[in-house]
């Protein structure tokens, strides 16, 4: 359904029997519009300015009863979408709104609003032992396929609009992120979830990129460089390797960082085996020379 922006209405929507409201938020929430937005983004940039407070969210009760609904619909359309993209996904309420927010593109001012209301949220993980900082990692960037149209238009649409909190940049919106993950709970980094896999090995398994913020997973915790993974028992520059579409840049770094970081142990890992010479090619070489 792409032309939701109309059914956005706050009056309308209140107006919707709640059986009907949550049909609707279903249907649209994996939905863009024109610019790339999904609706949970596109509420936010119409109605965030009214949570200045985070006690507008963590007291609903004392609150006006327009912006409690605001927030009621953004956090469902928030579960749905996520939910929709993450495979055997649980139930919707069973998912935070931090680790749902971690999956889907959001703008940086709304990823600083719920770390601030719940801080909590960052130190917890979900049924498969992830805490947001793996959740923000553990899909591609080609999941979004079924609206690259659209978010080539969002990325342009952001570029003309630098000053706004339309949203990020579609190569930079991850790498952004991670940073704010990082520094609310760097205790993240260095846990497993339930299949041995650090929020970097997780990052390595789905493409992430060195430009899409994977240097601040390797800050948080350089310890993982030499931590082979719990798939594939590869140690991260070999994962970086053997991805589908492996990116020269991003094996180029983090073999940089990993001899950097421990020079004596990578050394150790990678034997370079060299071709032993004869006395007659030694010969020839010094008379070329």
């Amino acid at each position: 359904m792409d032309d939701w922006t109309a059914m956005m209405d706050i009056d309308l929507l209140q107006s919707m029997q709640r059986n009907n409201l949550e049909k609707l938020l279903k249907l649209t929430s994996l939905s863009p519009n024109v610019f790339g937005e999904l609706p949970v983004t596109y509420l936010w940039r119409m109605h965030g300015e009214i949570f200045t407070d985070a006690n507008v969210v963590a007291q609903p009760d004392k609150c006006k009863s327009t912006h409690a609904f605001i927030w009621s619909v953004i956090t469902t359309l928030l579960r749905f979408a996520a939910t929709g993209l993450v495979k055997s996904p649980p139930s919707r309420s069973e998912i935070s709104c931090l680790h749902a927010a971690s999956v889907i593109p959001c703008p940086d001012d709304f990823i600083d609003f719920l770390l601030a209301i719940y801080p909590e949220q960052a130190r917890q993980c979900d049924y498969l032992g992830k805490y947001p900082l793996h959740a923000a990692v553990s899909y591609r960037i080609e999941e979004y396929d079924f609206m690259k149209d659209e978010l080539k238009e969002y990325s342009r649409f952001f570029s003309l609009n630098q000053g706004s909190s339309f949203g990020c940049k579609r190569q930079n919106c991850r790498a952004s992120k991670l940073s704010l993950l990082c520094k609310s709970y760097p205790a993240a980094s260095y846990c497993f979830d339930k299949e041995g896999n650090l929020p970097l090995h997780c990052a390595l398994h789905n493409c992430v990129r060195w430009s899409d913020g994977l240097e601040n997973l390797i800050k948080a915790n350089p310890d993982a460089l030499s931590t082979k993974d719990g798939s594939l028992s590869l140690y991260p520059f070999q994962l970086a390797a053997c991805v589908d579409r492996p990116d020269l840049n991003t094996i180029y770094e983090v073999v940089r960082s990993s001899i950097a970081m421990f020079p004596g142990w990578f050394s150790s890992k990678v034997n370079i085996k060299r071709k032993s010479q004869s006395s007659g090619d030694i010969q020839r070489k010094r008379r070329c020379a």
